[in-house]
C-alpha cells in the first residue's frame, strides 16, 4: 500500500499517520495511532529546526544558566522583564524586583532595538537612584522607599507608565517581534 502524502503544511489526511518524513510521506505504525513522540526525522515540513520559543529558551535558561544562551536570547529575557513587570506593577516594579539586577544589560536591549522613547524613559528613572542604578535589590528599595510623596522621582512614577504602555505594546507586537524573527526565535 502506498503511503498516503500531506500537504505543504504538515497537516495529515488520516489519523492514522504517524508522522511526517522531511520528505513530506506519511509513516504508519502498526496500531494505526497517532504517534505522541516525533524523532526529528519526523518533524513537520514547515518546522524550522533551529527555532526556539519562549518555553524553549526558559527551558534552556533553568537547565543550563542565563549565560548559555546566545545574544538574542538575552536580549529576549532582558527586554520581557521590563515589559512584564510595566504591566504587572508599572516602571518602579522593574525597579524594586530582581529584574534591575542587570538594568546595564537591558538598556543595551533597548539601544539594540532602537526602542529611544522607552530607553529615554527608562534611563530617567534610573537616574533618580544616582550615578548607577545599584545592582542590589535591597539597595534599590531603600532608594525607593527614601522618595517622599509628591517628590519629583515620586511625581515621575505616578505618571511615567501611562506614557510607557503603548510604547512598549509596539516594541513587544512590532519591534521586538521581528528582531526575534530575524534571528531565528519564535515569539
Amino acid at each position: 500500500e502506498q503511503n498516503p502524502r500531506v500537504d505543504g503544511l504538515g497537516k495529515s489526511l488520516t489519523c492514522r499517520l504517524t508522522a511526517l518524513t522531511l520528505d513530506g510521506v506519511a509513516t504508519r505504525r502498526p496500531t494505526g495511532r497517532i504517534r505522541d513522540e516525533i524523532s526529528p526525522r519526523h518533524l513537520p515540513l514547515n518546522r524550522n529546526l533551529t527555532t526556539m520559543n519562549w518555553e524553549d529558551v526558559c527551558d534552556k535558561m533553568s537547565s543550563e544558566g542565563f549565560n548559555s544562551l546566545d545574544e538574542p536570547a538575552q536580549l529576549w529575557i532582558h527586554v520581557r522583564g521590563l515589559i512584564d513587570a510595566v504591566n504587572n506593577g508599572g516602571l518602579v516594579s522593574y525597579f524594586y524586583n530582581s529584574w534591575a539586577d542587570d538594568y546595564e544589560d537591558m538598556i543595551a536591549a533597548l539601544a539594540e532595538l532602537e526602542a529611544f522613547e522607552v530607553l529615554e524613559l527608562v534611563e530617567t528613572c534610573g537616574g533618580f537612584f544616582g550615578d548607577e542604578v545599584p545592582d542590589d535589590i535591597n539597595e534599590r528599595n531603600a532608594i525607593i522607599n527614601s522618595w517622599k510623596q509628591g517628590s519629583s522621582e515620586s511625581k515621575f512614577m505616578d505618571t511615567v507608565d501611562e506614557q510607557l504602555y503603548p510604547l512598549l505594546d509596539e516594541l513587544e507586537k512590532v519591534t521586538l517581534r521581528e528582531y526575534l524573527r530575524e534571528h531565528d526565535l519564535d515569539p
